[in-house]
């Protein structure tokens, strides 16, 4: 899918969400589209149903943002009772201590143990049914923290279905019955398994890096000045976020390229997606911490306020460059 504007600059769909509110005998069930490449460019309402159980009703509304019309409805789930799936590790430091396997569809639950003396950023499963692939998901909290520490657990739920469609009664989950841990990404930028995991956080990263140390820089002189004011800091911290065209430069996607083992096409073409990634996040954190502070001011013009929100949102980026240094050392 194309996330980048259309001719017209328009932000292009980047995903469809459901929800549905049991009242009585009826569910609301409501469809929003979401656009931006980046997922926050803004969501739109575009149907608010009221439907029995097992009934559908079309959505044309999308067709204006391009989508073709499709069916909805809040079905009855027709469970069944799961079989524990094969579980394959491409992963050494990576162990499964526990699998749980109750009823479909209600995701595995595997508890898994770091055994590295590193602290892992993230993981990825994929999932299969006789063979054939079905899903993959990754799993990280983001930069700043690490998924799990040398040493300790982490309790995975992974999806355990193989997606079928509803029958008129109701919808019966097929099952996967094979789950792959085919990557896991360390802190300091190293990785086992598949490269793919590690192509993006790097490339995130390096997005990162580009623009932190500015950020640090301005935050630390912001701090030694004892005048500072939160207008003037609000000003800087919006300033900073303007100049970040999210522009994945040929330098940087060269050295994020020349730092893996040889990608296939597709891999490739997506890196320097992953880098103008890691710019957006530097850059909408500027800008939350930005209206933070604002908001803050509103509300009191004690300095002490001022000053313990400047020391918490220094550290913060001062942590968060340290980390995308270190995943880009490798």
């Amino acid at each position: 899918m194309n996330y980048l504007p259309d001719s017209a600059g328009h932000p292009i769909v980047s995903k469809v969400t459901f929800s549905a509110q049991q009242n009585g005998d009826f569910w609301s069930l409501s469809v929003v589209v979401g656009v931006g490449e980046f997922y926050d460019a803004g969501e739109q309402q575009v149907a608010a149903l009221t439907l029995r159980t097992n009934e559908r009703a079309e959505v044309r509304e999308v067709a204006r943002f391009g989508l073709n019309p499709f069916s909805v409805g809040v079905v009855k789930v027709l469970g069944a009772t799961a079989s524990k799936p094969r579980v394959n590790s491409r992963v050494q430091s990576i162990s499964v201590e526990k699998l749980e396997a109750n009823m479909l569809p209600e995701p595995y639950r595997l508890t898994l143990k770091n055994n590295s003396s590193k602290d892992v950023l993230a993981i990825q499963y994929n999932t299969y049914k006789n063979g054939q692939f079905l899903f993959l998901k990754w799993l990280g909290m983001g930069l700043p923290r690490p998924l799990i520490k040398a040493g300790e657990v982490y309790r995975l739920e992974a999806l355990s279905e193989a997606h079928t469609c509803a029958d008129p009664d109701g919808y019966r989950p097929a099952q996967s019955n094979r789950l792959d841990i085919v990557s896991a990404v360390f802190t300091d930028g190293s990785y086992e398994g598949e490269p793919g995991l590690a192509a993006l956080l790097r490339g995130v990263a390096l997005g990162n890096k580009k623009h932190l140390g500015r950020v640090v820089a301005t935050l630390n002189n912001l701090s030694e000045n004892e005048k500072s004011i939160p207008a003037v800091v609000i000003y800087q911290l919006r300033y900073l976020a303007e100049g970040i065209d999210e522009t994945a430069d040929s330098y940087i996607v060269d050295e994020l390229e020349n730092s893996l083992p040889p990608l296939g096409p597709e891999a490739t073409f997506a890196l320097p997606n992953f880098i103008r990634a890691g710019q957006h996040d530097v850059k909408t954190n500027l800008l939350i911490d930005a209206q933070q502070l604002e908001d803050i001011s509103n509300k009191t013009q004690k300095a002490k306020a001022m000053n313990v929100w400047l020391t918490q949102t220094k550290a913060k980026y001062e942590h968060w460059l340290a980390l995308a240094k270190a995943v880009t050392a490798h």
